[in-house]
Protein backbone atom coordinates (compact mmCIF):
# COMPACT_ATOMS: atom_id res chain seq x y z
CA UNK A 1 0.00 0.00 0.00
CA UNK A 2 3.36 2.34 0.86
CA UNK A 3 4.35 1.78 -2.48
CA UNK A 4 1.20 2.57 -4.53
CA UNK A 5 1.02 5.78 -2.41
CA UNK A 6 4.39 6.80 -3.31
CA UNK A 7 3.85 6.01 -6.32
CA UNK A 8 0.71 8.31 -6.93
CA UNK A 9 3.03 10.62 -5.29
CA UNK A 10 5.68 11.03 -8.09
CA UNK A 11 3.06 10.76 -11.06
CA UNK A 12 1.62 13.76 -9.34
CA UNK A 13 4.71 15.22 -8.45
CA UNK A 14 5.92 14.79 -12.44
CA UNK A 15 2.61 15.94 -13.94
CA UNK A 16 2.64 19.00 -12.09
CA UNK A 17 5.86 20.02 -12.85
CA UNK A 18 4.91 19.97 -16.73
CA UNK A 19 5.10 23.72 -18.33
CA UNK A 20 2.14 25.19 -20.06
CA UNK A 21 2.55 25.51 -24.06
CA UNK A 22 2.22 29.91 -24.51
CA UNK A 23 4.22 30.03 -27.62
CA UNK A 24 2.27 28.88 -31.08
CA UNK A 25 3.45 25.79 -32.02
CA UNK A 26 3.10 24.12 -35.41
CA UNK A 27 -0.61 23.05 -36.69
CA UNK A 28 -3.63 24.39 -38.47
CA UNK A 29 -6.65 26.42 -36.69
CA UNK A 30 -9.39 27.08 -37.60
CA UNK A 31 -12.05 29.86 -36.59
CA UNK A 32 -13.11 33.26 -36.91
CA UNK A 33 -12.38 36.95 -37.93
CA UNK A 34 -14.39 39.64 -36.17
CA UNK A 35 -13.74 43.37 -36.73
CA UNK A 36 -15.34 45.77 -34.14
CA UNK A 37 -15.60 49.36 -33.46
CA UNK A 38 -14.52 50.12 -29.44
CA UNK A 39 -18.23 49.94 -28.57
CA UNK A 40 -18.14 46.28 -29.49
CA UNK A 41 -20.66 46.13 -32.86
CA UNK A 42 -19.55 44.20 -35.17
CA UNK A 43 -18.71 45.52 -38.40
CA UNK A 44 -17.30 42.45 -40.34
CA UNK A 45 -17.14 38.58 -39.62
CA UNK A 46 -16.01 35.61 -41.70
CA UNK A 47 -14.49 32.16 -40.52
CA UNK A 48 -10.88 31.59 -41.81
CA UNK A 49 -7.87 29.38 -41.01
CA UNK A 50 -4.49 30.05 -40.15
CA UNK A 51 -1.62 27.50 -40.38
CA UNK A 52 1.76 27.49 -38.48
CA UNK A 53 4.97 26.24 -39.01
CA UNK A 54 7.50 26.80 -36.01
CA UNK A 55 10.17 25.16 -37.85
CA UNK A 56 10.10 28.62 -40.09
CA UNK A 57 8.30 30.69 -38.22
CA UNK A 58 6.11 30.82 -41.32
CA UNK A 59 2.66 31.19 -41.95
CA UNK A 60 -0.74 30.95 -44.23
CA UNK A 61 -4.18 32.64 -43.30
CA UNK A 62 -7.15 31.29 -45.66
CA UNK A 63 -10.10 33.01 -45.84
CA UNK A 64 -13.64 31.07 -46.52
CA UNK A 65 -14.61 31.52 -50.01
CA UNK A 66 -17.71 33.16 -48.78
CA UNK A 67 -15.82 35.59 -48.07
CA UNK A 68 -13.36 38.58 -49.26
CA UNK A 69 -12.19 39.39 -45.67
CA UNK A 70 -9.76 39.43 -43.92
CA UNK A 71 -7.39 39.00 -47.31
CA UNK A 72 -5.57 35.83 -47.95
CA UNK A 73 -1.79 35.69 -46.91
CA UNK A 74 0.98 33.78 -45.95
CA UNK A 75 4.15 34.99 -44.72
CA UNK A 76 6.56 34.73 -41.63
CA UNK A 77 5.81 35.90 -37.65
CA UNK A 78 8.50 36.88 -35.02
CA UNK A 79 7.31 35.94 -31.37
CA UNK A 80 8.43 39.48 -29.64
CA UNK A 81 7.59 38.77 -25.92
CA UNK A 82 5.25 36.38 -24.42
CA UNK A 83 2.09 38.05 -25.52
CA UNK A 84 3.21 39.79 -29.00
CA UNK A 85 3.51 38.77 -32.42
CA UNK A 86 4.52 39.98 -35.55
CA UNK A 87 3.62 39.10 -38.70
CA UNK A 88 5.31 39.89 -41.97
CA UNK A 89 3.31 39.34 -44.90
CA UNK A 90 4.91 38.09 -48.34
CA UNK A 91 1.65 38.13 -50.57
CA UNK A 92 0.86 40.56 -53.06
CA UNK A 93 -0.37 44.12 -50.68
CA UNK A 94 -3.30 46.60 -52.87
CA UNK A 95 -1.42 49.98 -51.09
CA UNK A 96 -4.57 51.60 -52.84
CA UNK A 97 -6.58 54.30 -50.25
CA UNK A 98 -9.54 52.52 -50.81
CA UNK A 99 -8.19 48.90 -49.17
CA UNK A 100 -8.20 48.61 -45.44
CA UNK A 101 -4.40 47.31 -44.64
CA UNK A 102 -5.40 46.31 -41.70
CA UNK A 103 -7.23 43.77 -42.80
CA UNK A 104 -3.79 42.03 -43.98
CA UNK A 105 -2.47 40.15 -41.39
CA UNK A 106 1.03 41.81 -41.35
CA UNK A 107 1.77 43.75 -38.71
CA UNK A 108 2.12 43.20 -34.60
CA UNK A 109 -0.94 41.39 -32.45
CA UNK A 110 -1.15 40.85 -29.11
CA UNK A 111 -1.76 36.89 -28.71
CA UNK A 112 -3.12 34.36 -26.23
CA UNK A 113 -2.17 30.80 -27.21
CA UNK A 114 -2.10 27.88 -24.93
CA UNK A 115 -2.00 24.92 -27.36
CA UNK A 116 -5.36 24.63 -28.42
CA UNK A 117 -6.80 28.27 -28.48
CA UNK A 118 -4.44 30.67 -30.64
CA UNK A 119 -6.33 34.00 -30.39
CA UNK A 120 -4.71 37.33 -32.11
CA UNK A 121 -6.09 40.84 -31.33
CA UNK A 122 -4.77 44.59 -31.95
CA UNK A 123 -6.28 47.82 -32.13
CA UNK A 124 -6.52 50.44 -34.37
CA UNK A 125 -7.79 53.66 -33.13
CA UNK A 126 -11.21 52.89 -32.82
CA UNK A 127 -11.26 49.44 -34.69
CA UNK A 128 -10.46 45.92 -32.81
CA UNK A 129 -9.24 43.41 -35.33
CA UNK A 130 -9.59 39.83 -33.97
CA UNK A 131 -8.53 36.49 -34.76
CA UNK A 132 -10.43 33.58 -32.30
CA UNK A 133 -8.82 30.20 -33.45
CA UNK A 134 -9.18 26.31 -31.93
CA UNK A 135 -6.21 24.14 -33.06
CA UNK A 136 -7.85 21.83 -36.27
Amino acid sequence: MKNIIFLLIIIVSLASCKKPIVQPTSGIFRGTFEMKNADGELLETSSCTISINDNNEAFALNVDTTSSIPFPCSGFYAILDATKMRFITNSLIDTSASVNHHLYLDTTYNYVFDDVRFDLVKTIDTTVYEYNFIRY
